[in-house]
């Protein structure tokens, strides 16, 4: 599709490598500014509590719908033994694959 469309164009294929490239570095540079526009909003649990627990209420569900959508036994073997953070993850992706029973 791309061959006939360059084709019809009157594109060389010098044209067609520039407009991808450009096309590219577009892409990237969107990407980058989306990550740059996404931004966390600290809150002061103290002042602030029932936001504090919509927050961790909403980072539990994007915890639990990654691991739901993901090989837990990949994710765990990403995770390095001595680092704290890590260990912590390690827990929370045990926690989330091995519910307590409902009483």
């Amino acid at each position: 599709m791309l061959a006939a469309e360059s084709e019809r164009l009157h594109l060389s294929p010098e044209d067609i490598q520039r407009l991808t490239h450009e096309a590219r570095q577009e892409f990237e540079e969107r990407q980058r500014e989306e990550r740059l526009a996404v931004s966390a909003i600290v809150i002061d649990p103290a002042q602030h509590p029932e936001l504090a627990l919509r927050q961790l209420r909403l980072l539990v569900s994007q915890a639990h719908l990654i691991s739901s959508a993901s090989d837990s036994e990949q994710l765990l073997a990403q995770l390095k033994a001595q680092d704290e953070d890590d260990a912590r993850v390690r827990r929370v992706l045990q926690a989330l694959n091995n519910p307590p029973p409902v009483s």
